[in-house]
């Protein structure tokens, strides 16, 4: 139904079925050349196909492809009601970290985790998604407070874990999905064995203070070889109580007049409460005296 909402009605779903691909590949190649050349608005690969349907099947919007428009899909299920994705776990209460744990999850199948802010006071918040099995892939839907309309990004997964930042949780943002599905190796498991499974851990923590910048004693030394000092190792660890998030650290060297005469930023990964380590080399363009003076962003 999908499919025929967003790429031709009848014609597109002929399309499909007289293919002599089955299965993704079928979905891929109707996706890539959808009929009256309709363009790859859908994705041009089966794992965006799929993202974006299990966003529409999640939000059912009215606007764009993120809604099925031929059928009237409810929040919540009962009877023979087509209804949207449902949350496995959900939270609007931030009096302390929030957790879900053990949440099942097929092959190809699809979890949900719903948040918000309830009385909360505004604050980043901090997620991170926890598999047993590797394949794991995908999306973060956040709504935004002013208009209503959600902005959708990635959620990556290394070594089985994916950790996101959601900034203004209950001011800029008032409503987060956490959408998860498991993109495992059989494609067609109608004749599996053992259908592949998998569970997912979620937590989320809002973030109520910022990550802090600490000077560690610079190390002096000679670039160019001459004998005499010309160059300073400026090390500085960043400590972060968020899961994970990457830092901009923006070192400004002023001289004795107050005009700025080098600028350098560099990145750190920080989280866990753990401080992180970071050092960046810095040699003067003339004798002098210099101030330096880092900001994290």
């Amino acid at each position: 139904l999908w499919l025929a909402d967003h790429l031709g009605g009848g014609v597109a779903i002929r399309q499909l079925v007289t293919n002599t691909q089955t299965g993704s590949q079928g979905i891929e190649s109707l996706a890539q050349t959808p009929p009256n050349n309709g363009g790859r608005i859908l994705g041009s690969t089966f794992e965006e196909v799929f993202a974006n349907f299990t966003i529409a099947a999640t939000l059912d919007s009215s606007i764009g492809i993120h809604g099925i428009s031929n059928i009237d899909m409810t929040d919540l299920c009962s009877g023979s009601a087509f209804c949207k994705i449902q949350p496995a776990a959900s939270n609007a209460d931030w009096a302390q970290p929030w957790e879900s744990r053990g949440n099942f999850i097929e092959g190809w199948g699809v979890q949900m985790f719903k948040l918000e802010p309830g009385s909360s006071s505004p604050a980043p918040l901090s997620i991170r998604v926890t598999a047993d099995a590797s394949g794991m892939s995908g999306r973060i839907l956040t709504r935004a407070s002013s208009d209503g309309l959600y902005t959708v990004s990635d959620l990556s997964f290394s070594s089985m874990v994916a950790t996101t930042m959601v900034p203004g949780f209950g001011n800029i943002t008032d409503e987060v999905h956490i959408i998860v599905w498991y993109e495992s190796f059989q494609n067609d498991c109608n004749y599996c064995s053992v259908y592949p499974n998998a569970t997912l851990d979620i937590e989320a923590a809002r973030i109520t203070s910022p990550a802090s910048l600490a000077l560690e004693p610079q190390v002096m030394a000679d670039r160019d070889g001459d004998g005499n000092d010309d160059t300073m190792l400026l090390p500085f660890t960043v400590t972060s109580n968020a899961f994970f998030e990457n830092l901009n650290i923006e070192v400004s060297a002023r001289d004795s007049n107050g005009n700025v005469t080098d600028q350098y930023t560099t990145s750190i990964e920080a989280g866990g409460g753990v401080p992180a380590l970071g050092a960046m080399y810095w040699t003067p363009p003339k004798s002098g005296d210099y101030d330096l003076a880092f900001v994290m962003k």
